[in-house]
């Protein structure tokens, strides 16, 4: 159960965290409470499904193509309850398979919380013109309602609305305008009223009294900067303040936009929806006791022994805030009482596509006899201390693990992989033009007006872009003068970081110059980034590169200069890893869209120099070849010290990411390749 409310003002706010319960008995559920009625649906049963001519000539922004997951009805006359979802504006379209992915998390959430078989169908809304924008409208929303009360065993007192973002919005207009048509509503990170999404309506107190009918239950996140939460807030007072007993909401702290994965993996949540009846009233509107009891009265899971492969939710730690994200507090996180292995992970509707070990490419057995070797004791502090391995094949995730350390929410301390995350940020600024892909061959001081030239030492100025993201700069600086600097960081703000560099360092050689890993080479590359990015480096970073992943809970610590830390100090998720690794293997693109120039992209990641015996270096990321079987396979990779790395094979479509808590870079980088390409590949 979720925690009480708290008050605040005239509002129930609920702003703690929904529990995750971790594993889910189906098969159990199945025999107690579906044997003999109706069999469950899943997420793959999902299909496409039409509507008539007559209906699709009386809607405006509809598809007449909706998806629909209908149970097999096996004694007659049985009805069921149906919910109704609502997608957000990445679903518009007339592509109903875009739909699909955003659905499928309500969905699963239905199937494992509902407490009995229930019809599921997500309707899409077209892209809409110049002149009317996409949008739900509740009469097409109405004629669509109609149709499926005549064509599916819809139990008329138990019909639910929910969507998210666009979908939140919808909800709270359908709901408002059709208050008849339903037992409960549950609008997510949506509202109502002056900035938006809409201002559709001056009819919000109308509104408000016919919410005040029906139980609502609105859900947002504190740090959405998309709707705001004042939203949902504004829309819950104004219900409340017309009556409305059972209008609720919750209030995410540590979420932005994407606050829907707390709700569509609640079981409260569904519980509370499927609890509620029209026909026997708005009293109705309470949560359920828990019959299968595996949760206490305060949404504690109860011991129970955990299987070798997960069908459950992902370990997170709870109520995380941005405080909490740090390389020390890291160190205090416990370790997880038994590792969360899954063959199938979950849709978070993140931009991730999902899959399943074995079905959707690799070998089963030979994968997990791997995972569980790393989830086993560590032979030591220098290697085996494992915290999340990712893979995934052909775009889509199949194997999602997390040990000791390892959550899905938290970001994982990342070393020098934040090298490989400033290239990228040096890639977006060219694709937005505030570079050019020639000026990686000018020297790196013409970008850096606050440096003084005349003070550098011999050979400083001639340093490229291009060899400083190499790591061939060729400054070379005494560790003493080093520490004497740094002793003084008032002087090394802004450009004069790098001014100090350049006047300490050794005189430069000529190019071609040594490969030399050290942290001044990333640092220009960052100074660089600064200069030529409207507003700072660290704000292009957040809007332009993570941004555009969709990814907002990371940390990137600050460098003595002030600016992002660029030798290392960033903190990502294993999945936000992963999405970095797709994004290189995609040639730059996400989603459809180019974020990085192909050419840039395909140059970071080339052997620019030799870094080693086995290794090669472009622009802060690394390659390395591996002999399996006697074949050679190519490897692009992002590396950190602690066992942080990402594997990329692209002949393969093949990725796998890796976080630890070593010390030292551990086994990892020789060891899994030769678990990886055999489970995955099969040549002849």
């Amino acid at each position: 159960m979720m925690n009480s409310p708290t008050e605040s003002h005239t509002m129930s706010v609920d702003r703690l965290r929904i529990p995750l319960p971790r594993t889910m008995d189906t098969v159990c559920l199945f025999g107690i409470l579906f044997l003999g009625i109706a069999a469950q649906v899943r997420a793959e049963d999902l299909v496409v499904r039409r509507l008539p001519v007559a209906v699709q000539e009386q809607t405006r922004m509809l598809n007449a193509d909706y998806l629909a997951a209908v149970p097999v009805v096996e004694k007659q006359g049985t009805k069921l309850p149906l919910l109704v979802f609502l997608h957000g504006a990445g679903g518009r379209g007339r592509d109903i398979e875009r739909v699909k992915r955003i659905a499928r998390p309500a969905l699963a959430g239905m199937e494992r919380f509902a407490g009995e078989s229930s019809l599921f169908v997500a309707p899409q809304a077209t892209e809409g013109t110049k002149e009317s924008p996409a949008s739900w409208l509740p009469d097409d929303l109405d004629r669509f309602l109609a149709h499926l009360k005549t064509t599916l065993p819809v139990d008329e007192d138990r019909i639910y609305v929910t969507g998210n973002s666009m979908g939140g919005y919808g909800t709270w207009v359908w709901a408002a305008h059709s208050p008849k048509q339903f037992a409960a509503a549950a609008p997510v990170v949506g509202g109502l009223g002056k900035g938006g999404p809409k201002d559709i309506t001056p009819d919000l107190e109308r509104w408000a009294e016919n919410l005040a009918t029906i139980p609502v239950w609105a859900f947002h996140g504190a740090n959405d900067k998309v709707v705001p939460a004042d939203r949902s807030e504004r829309m819950i007072k104004l219900i409340q303040d017309k009556g409305g007993k059972s209008a609720r909401l919750t209030i995410f702290p540590n979420e932005g936009h994407g606050a829907s994965r707390k709700v569509y993996t609640s079981r409260e949540f569904f519980e509370w929806l499927f609890a509620q009846n029209s026909a026997a009233g708005i009293e109705a509107d309470k949560v359920p006791s828990n019959p299968q009891g595996r949760e206490d009265a305060n949404g504690t899971k109860k011991k129970e022994p955990q299987p070798a492969v997960s069908n459950g939710l992902a370990p997170e730690v709870t109520d995380l805030n941005a405080e909490d994200i740090s390389y020390q507090l890291e160190h205090k996180l416990p370790y997880l009482a038994e590792p969360f292995i899954d063959v199938k992970p979950a849709d978070m509707d993140d931009g991730i596509l999902v899959g399943e070990l074995g079905r959707d490419g690799g070998d089963r057995d030979q994968i997990l006899h791997f995972v569980r070797e790393l989830a086993g004791q560590a032979r030591n502090d220098k290697s085996g201390n494992t915290d999340s391995l990712l893979i995934s094949y052909r775009g889509r995730l199949l194997l999602e693990a997390y040990f000791r350390r390892g959550r899905i929410n938290y970001p994982h301390y990342q070393m020098s992989i934040t090298k490989s995350y400033t290239a990228m940020a040096l890639g977006r600024a060219i694709q937005l033009g505030h570079l050019a892909m020639a000026d990686l061959n000018k020297p790196a001081i013409s970008f850096l007006q606050d440096v003084n030239p005349a003070t550098l030492v011999e050979g400083a100025d001639q340093i490229t872009l291009h060899q400083a993201m190499h790591m061939s700069s060729g400054i070379r600086l005494n560790p003493d003068k080093t520490a004497q600097l740094r002793r003084s960081p008032g002087k090394l703000k802004g450009q004069s970081q790098i001014q100090a560099y350049l006047n300490n360092s050794e005189p430069i050689a000529a190019a071609p110059r040594a490969f030399k890993y050290q942290a001044s080479d990333p640092a220009i590359t960052m100074q660089v980034i600064e200069s030529v990015v409207p507003g700072t480096a660290e704000d292009f970073i957040q809007k332009e590169l993570w941004g555009r992943l969709g990814v907002d809970n990371y940390h990137w610590q600050p460098d003595i200069s002030g600016l992002p830390k660029s030798a290392a100090g960033s903190s990502v998720r294993s999945r936000d890893m992963l999405k970095m690794a797709q994004l290189v293997l995609n040639q730059g693109k996400w989603n459809g869209e180019q974020l990085i120039p192909a050419e840039f992209v395909q140059r970071a990641t080339s052997p620019i120099c030799k870094a080693g015996r086995q290794s090669s270096y472009g622009y802060f990321w690394w390659t390395q070849d591996y002999e399996i079987a006697g074949r050679t396979y190519h490897c692009k990779q992002g590396r950190g010290a602690g066992g942080q790395f990402i594997f990329m094979f692209p002949a393969h479509d093949l990725i796998a990411i890796v976080t630890a808590h070593n010390k030292g870079m551990g086994v990892m980088l020789q060891a899994l390749p030769k678990k990886l390409i055999p489970a995955f590949v099969t040549e002849s």
